[in-house]
């Protein structure tokens, strides 16, 4: 004993009294055999299932009643679903209910680059602590959401390790663009309260002050290369041009570097000041020597983190389409 079909027929019915409200929803449902049993009908996975099941429009409604009957032809069966609900007041109704938003604080530890001041960190030769390096306590804001919704949230996918593309207010603050990032989604198992389904939604959004962009340190084993643009008669003008990039050699001249080396804002390896500063010790912003020597490893602190690289590495998303009120 088979079931061919099961197809919803026309004929939906809505009653409202007051707060109570009914629907009424009619199937078909075609057998191959004469002989096809109630039970059989009722477990079909397109049959609403008594006390399980919600309305597929209203979920504040849930299924009450099914009755099967089998029509005189014997292959085919009536089947009418009855669903009975209630319009309740925001606080019983869970679905109703506003985000729950807490503050907290996350603790770790970094490494200080700067003082208050602005100043980088070094010791009394101007060099940075290396080894081991200066590290301090880091309090970071969190902001804890939980939201029911009825049902799994489309933003799921989109959000995973997302950032505010702009600023958003929650709770009276400002956040301001790229410094919040999603975090720690957690989709509890459904629940029925009040004849209500509905999951709570839980997820996090870390705040870091300096945005989400991702800072790295200006290196490389290649540098560029500039050179002054020549006028129409081979003459060198003021201003320099980018011809490509050429292997940072070892001061030996035995061949490249073979770690990377600290960059300067212009792409060039630091260098000292036989081939980086003129004849009064000023910094010569696009000075290209022929044979670059005097490769300088350790440049000061403010020449290494002030040429650092900045991406925008995360995807960045309307937070307005969380569900945060």
């Amino acid at each position: 004993m088979t079931i061919i079909s099961v197809t919803e027929s026309i004929g939906r019915e809505l009653t409202v009294r007051g707060r109570l409200h009914s629907h009424t929803r009619k199937f078909l449902v075609t057998s191959d055999t004469l002989r096809e049993s109630e039970a059989a009908i009722l477990k079909h996975k397109d049959i609403p299932s008594p006390l399980v099941d919600f309305h597929d429009q209203d979920g504040t409604a849930i299924c009450t009643e099914v009755k099967p009957s089998q029509r005189k032809t014997g292959y085919h069966w009536d089947v009418v679903a009855e669903y009975s609900g209630e319009f309740l007041k925001e606080d019983k109704n869970p679905l109703k209910r506003s985000a729950v938003i807490s503050l907290r604080s996350s603790q770790s530890t970094v490494i200080a680059k700067w003082d208050n001041d602005g100043a980088p960190i070094t010791n009394t030769a101007g060099d940075y602590f290396a080894d081991p390096p200066v590290e301090i306590e880091d309090s970071r804001w969190v902001l804890s959401v939980t939201k029911n919704l009825a049902q799994y949230p489309r933003w799921l996918l989109d959000f995973q390790n997302a950032v505010n593309d702009g600023a958003i207010r929650i709770e009276g603050i400002t956040w301001p663009k790229r410094t919040l990032m999603l975090k720690e989604l957690e989709i509890e198992n459904s629940q029925v309260e009040n004849k209500r389904k509905f999951f709570a939604v839980k997820f996090a959004l870390h705040y870091r002050a300096e945005s989400w962009d991702v800072k790295i340190l200006n290196r490389g084993v290649r540098e560029a290369i500039w050179e002054r643009e020549e006028d129409e008669d081979g003459n060198a003008m003021e201003n320099y041009v980018n011809k490509g990039i050429r292997e940072i050699l070892e001061n030996d001249g035995s061949g490249q570097v073979s770690e990377p080396v600290f960059l300067d804002e212009y792409g060039r390896a630091f260098r000292h000041a036989k081939g980086a500063h003129d004849d009064a010790g000023n910094r010569v912003p696009l000075d290209n020597p022929i044979h670059p020597t005097g490769l300088l490893r350790n440049p000061t602190p403010q020449e290494i983190f002030s040429n650092q690289q900045v991406f925008r590495i995360y995807t960045e998303l309307p937070f307005s389409r969380l569900p945060l009120k």
